[in-house]
């Protein structure tokens, strides 16, 4: 049997979008703890409920909620799905209209995955203008719980996030690794918490 990360984080498709798994080399500055270990066969839950609850989500999201929502995470130890989502729409009525058979728990995002993928976007065509100031861009992606733009960087170094952070109004994460291109639009990151979304590599 396959063992599958306890914590696995969804997003839909961003159309016209290069899609990557950040890899670093340690913990984002501002970001994210330490991975933990996978959860052994025996406490995991049903993977095709989740799954399924999952898409039904993203169907959701596609048909009107898109400046709202930010990830989903699938915690595969407790059978519960996460929604990120910025506050004021109808988003957690409509999930809950349609979505059964898991546990559902959403929780308030300060992003929205288009706009943190629009960021991405800006950050990854600034590259030459940062590697010329002396921050090497390799990757960033969103986050998953809308928190922030997490950048891949050289150096993962903490003024570096500042600085990108200051540039760009929105707070931005760093952490010193590459990025791997790989096809959408679905990724297994490593279960940790925030994960870091699919973002853009530098070539």
């Amino acid at each position: 049997m396959r063992v599958k990360p306890a914590r696995v984080v969804r997003w839909p498709a961003a159309a016209g979008a290069v899609v990557a798994v950040i890899v670093g080399c340690g913990t984002a500055t501002g970001g994210a703890g330490p991975p933990g270990p996978p959860a052994p066969p025996s406490v995991l839950r049903d993977d095709a409920a989740l799954s399924g609850a999952a898409d039904e989500v993203h169907g959701i999201v596609r048909s009107r909620y898109e400046d709202w929502y930010a990830g989903t995470v699938l915690d595969h130890r407790r059978g519960v799905l996460t929604v990120y989502r910025r506050p004021g729409s109808g988003l957690d009525e409509a999930v809950r209209s349609r979505v059964s058979g898991v546990e559902l728990v959403f929780k308030d995002a300060a992003m929205s995955e288009r706009a943190m993928l629009a960021l991405v976007r800006r950050i990854m065509a600034d590259a030459g203008y940062w590697r010329d100031r002396g921050i090497l861009v390799t990757g960033a992606g969103p986050l998953a719980d809308g928190s922030a733009v997490a950048v891949t960087t050289r150096a993962g170094a903490a003024e570096e996030a500042v600085r990108l952070s200051q540039h760009y109004g929105s707070r931005v994460v760093v952490e010193r690794g590459s990025a791997v291109a790989v096809p959408a639009p679905r990724l297994t990151p490593p279960p940790q918490g925030p994960a870091a979304s699919p973002g853009v590599t530098q070539p």
